[in-house]
């Protein structure tokens, strides 16, 4: 009976050895840990599809677009990513690189893919306002130059869009390395939050590297912070991944500080509740070798398992052949009695040979219940595991259906929402119009509010306006009683000159009769020395009219007698010949005929002794007697003559340049054709101009120009000025009445190009030295003809040229800055 049992206990122990041990199968795919501890299944692979385009055809060229695209690529493969890397597409090529990747790469429904490009980008704004952006492949066109081709060509964010629910893949991450507006996805702006069952959702995530007003530099700082946000750098929680959102604030906080603000990167999800949930997940290159180095640690335990399960295969063939041997001996044994034919020798070796196999039994069946206890203690180790895998699945099973039914929920809960809004709508029209009529209440109200804030705010401004007006009164009275004390200066001078005028007349009056008396005396005398003279000499008979002499002064030459009179001075130190005056500054000289575009002047020669007869010439004709000039002899000191010279004739009237007052949007070549069509001189486009000027200064601060009637800040602002800031610089001109005028403004291109010349010796400013030389550069009113950019130019005359501040032009010749300059108001004079 106890062999018997024996050999039961000993069945039923080779029928466990021989059933296979049912260990969990190795998980294939990404997978990740939550914070709980669970291992959540996430996508059968990566796949990734790069783009970057350096060399444009019709758009500026970026050196190093097709080398960040390559960092990019090799970075993605090292972290387990099947990457293809397209160069310089063509818009045609493009297109069929997105359709590959909507249905070849995002077919598959448990895979992860990114998009990443590195480009040119463009914004458009549409009819409603809204902004709509596009990638640009090789071969696109400007917007501006060719709409028509731009539109066939360019990639728009709709088309992405389409792209992106198109495809099946579980998560889709696209980033642009450039920058462009639109409306494809929602910014998002929170904290992120560990990885839960949420996470393996559907989503659409989009990160671009600036917006439409900003500009991606050739070495893109964009793409630097991404590659060290892959490394873990973008790992806020610190649970080893790196979601699609962590990933997002990384570079929208990183970008902005390393750019010094200059770029301000964007991100998001896609506009759709169906595919908003999720988040794209990576694996950073230290997880990925954790988790490789605890796979390989599984695989050991896995061999040494398969391998004690190989020997215990062995052994429980070797114990199977020993109990069919056993089994031999017992029916044997059984069979002796019966058979009889068994001698006692036989017998007690059989005994003899029963008893060492239960020796060898015995030993065997310590041998395997130590086995025993030991596999059974791993069987019991590896069902708890398949059970808690099991569990676990079973949970996530759950999760995923409760998720399903709240969505089936919500999607019934919403049409139920849209049946009763619809309900409610047709059944509550006067309801609507009473909501209508509160609304309109609460408008009243909140307009009521607003308009007590800005009569608050108006209140504020009338008086601030109050002071600057009391100020501006008493800077008008101050100016006021300047002009009075001005005036009253005026007038004492005029009463002075008043004064002065009778005071001379009187003289010239008391002169007159002293002359008049001399020449009563002395009449006799004279005229019998010049009759003689000029009967000798000219051969006049002494009989002839006699002309009145003339007074030469020291104040002028006047004809005694007439009512003519000759004002040309003449230099103190004329003496006359002594006995003929009593004023040793004075000449006689006959009175003369003088022809009206003749006038007496007297410069430096030898006296004469003979009288002078001179005929004047009027075209090819000689003049007849009437116009003939006899000059009597007369005495005239060594150093002065007197001579006819011609009247001056009237100057010409000054012509003004009529420049541009209004401003305009400018590109290069209308500025090259400014300056040849006004000859202005420039350091790069016109070394050889030179625009008339006529300047002269006001001594109030102004300088006017008279060759185009422009009054201009002999200085300018006291400090540079952003652009911005320029309107409230002329504003407070106008308010302050600068030099008495309110009408100053901000010249244009045009104005302020007059203004520069060659390089003075002095000062070395491209500037006329009646200017102060410290303002350098001086803002214009014109800027570029790009309107997607706010650009200005300014004149910088230190260094002679025009420059376009506070934007970017990759094809400008010019220099272009983001700058501050001085303000140089300008007016025109009526």
């Amino acid at each position: 009976m106890k062999r018997v049992s024996l050999f039961i206990i000993l069945s039923a122990f080779t029928i466990a050895l021989a059933s296979p041990l049912d260990l969990p199968a190795a998980t294939r795919g990404v997978t990740v840990a939550s914070p709980e501890g669970q291992d959540l299944f996430l996508y059968k692979d990566y796949r990734a599809l790069v783009v970057g385009i350096s060399d444009y055809d019709k758009w500026p060229d970026l050196p190093f677009a097709i080398q960040d695209a390559e960092e990019v690529t090799s970075k993605l493969d090292k972290m387990g990513f099947q990457v293809k890397l397209v160069t310089n597409p063509t818009s045609r090529e493009f297109k069929k690189i997105l359709s590959e990747m909507t249905y070849k790469m995002g077919k598959e429904p448990n895979r992860a893919v990114l998009f990443y490009y590195a480009g040119h980008g463009e914004t458009e704004t549409m009819a409603d306002g809204t902004k709509m952006g596009y990638i640009i492949p090789k071969d696109c066109p400007p917007l501006k130059g060719d709409p028509v081709g731009f539109d066939t060509h360019a990639v728009s964010m709709r088309d992405i869009e389409s792209v992106s629910l198109r495809m099946k893949s579980k998560h889709v991450l696209m980033l642009f390395d450039s920058c462009f507006s639109g409306a494809l996805f929602s910014l998002v702006r929170a904290m992120p939050v560990d990885i839960t069952e949420k996470s393996a959702l559907p989503v659409r995530q989009y990160i671009t590297a600036g917006n439409e007003n900003e500009q991606v530099p050739d070495k893109s700082m964009f793409k630097r912070c991404f590659l060290i946000g892959l490394d873990g750098a973008a790992d806020m929680t610190g649970d080893g991944y790196i979601t699609g959102s962590e990933m997002g604030m990384y570079l929208a906080d990183n970008v902005v500080n390393y750019t010094r603000r200059q770029q301000h990167p964007q991100y998001g999800k896609i506009n759709n509740p169906n595919l908003d949930q999720g988040d794209f997940i990576f694996i950073p290159p230290k997880t990925l070798e954790k988790q490789k180095n605890r796979e390989q640690s599984t695989f050991k335990r896995e061999d040494l398992v398969n391998k004690d399960i190989q020997q215990l295969r062995a052994e429980r063939k070797e114990t199977h052949r020993l109990l069919v041997e056993m089994k031999k001996l017992v029916q044997t044994q059984q069979q002796a009695p019966q058979q009889g034919k068994q001698t006692l020798q036989e017998k007690m070796a059989l005994e003899r040979q029963i008893a060492k196999l239960a020796k060898e039994r015995e030993a065997f069946e310590e041998l395997a219940a130590a086995r025993e206890k030991e596999y059974e203690a791993r069987l019991t180790h590896s069902k708890e595991k398949v059970d808690q895998e099991a569990q676990k699945r079973k949970a996530m099973q759950a999760e995923l259906e409760r998720l399903r039914q709240q969505a089936e929920k919500r999607k019934a809960l919403e049409q139920e929402l849209e049946k009763l809004k619809r309900e409610r709508g047709a059944k509550s029209k006067a309801n609507q119009k009473l909501q209508e009529r509160k609304a309109l209440e609460r408008q009243i109200a909140k307009l009521a509010k607003e308009r007590e804030t800005i009569e608050k705010l108006a209140a504020a401004r009338e008086k601030e306006y109050e002071a600057r007006l009391t100020h501006s009164k008493e800077k008008v009275d101050q100016e006021a009683q300047k002009r009075k004390a001005m005036q009253a200066e005026l007038e004492r001078l005029r009463q002075q000159a008043e004064k002065r005028k009778a005071l001379e007349q009187e003289l010239e009056k008391l002169r007159r009769e002293r002359n008049t008396k001399f020449k009563a005396n002395q009449k006799q005398v004279i005229q019998s020395k010049d009759n003689i003279a000029l009967e000798q000499e000219s051969g006049l008979p002494a009989n002839a009219k006699k002309e009145e002499p003339l007074l030469i002064s020291q104040k002028g030459i006047a004809a005694s007698g007439s009512k003519t009179s000759i004002t040309k001075p003449v230099k103190e130190g004329i003496q006359q010949e002594a006995g003929t005056a009593k004023t040793q500054n004075e000449v006689y000289v006959p009175r003369i005929k003088v022809p009206p575009n003749l006038q007496l002047t007297l410069a430096p020669k030898k006296p004469e002794t003979k009288p002078i007869k001179k005929s004047i010439q009027q075209g090819t004709e000689t003049a007849k007697t009437q116009n003939e000039v006899y000059v009597p002899k007369i005495k005239v000191p060594t150093n002065l003559q007197l001579a006819y010279a011609p009247k001056k004739s009237d100057p010409e009237k000054i012509v003004r340049a009529v420049l541009r007052r209004k401003p305009i949007r400018m590109d290069e070549s209308d500025i090259e054709k400014m300056i040849l069509h006004h000859n202005f001189y420039s350091k790069k486009l016109n070394e050889k101009g030179g625009f008339l000027k006529n300047f002269s200064d006001n001594r109030d601060g102004t300088v006017t120009d008279h060759s185009t009637g422009l009054m201009w800040e002999r200085g300018g602002s006291s400090s540079k000025r952003n652009y911005f800031e320029v309107e409230n610089y002329i504003a407070d001109l106008n308010d302050d009445k600068f030099a008495a005028h309110d009408d100053w403004r901000l010249p244009t291109l045009e104005e302020l190009s007059s203004l520069m010349t060659k390089a003075h010796e002095k000062t070395g400013m491209y500037l006329d030295p009646i200017f102060e030389s410290s303002k350098k550069t001086c803002w214009s009113a014109d800027s570029s003809a790009d309107e997607a950019t706010e650009t200005a130019y300014y004149v910088d005359f230190s260094d002679g040229v025009i420059v376009l501040g506070y934007g970017r032009n990759e094809s400008s010749r010019y220099e272009i800055v983001e700058a501050i300059n001085f303000v140089k108001a300008v007016r025109s004079i009526k």
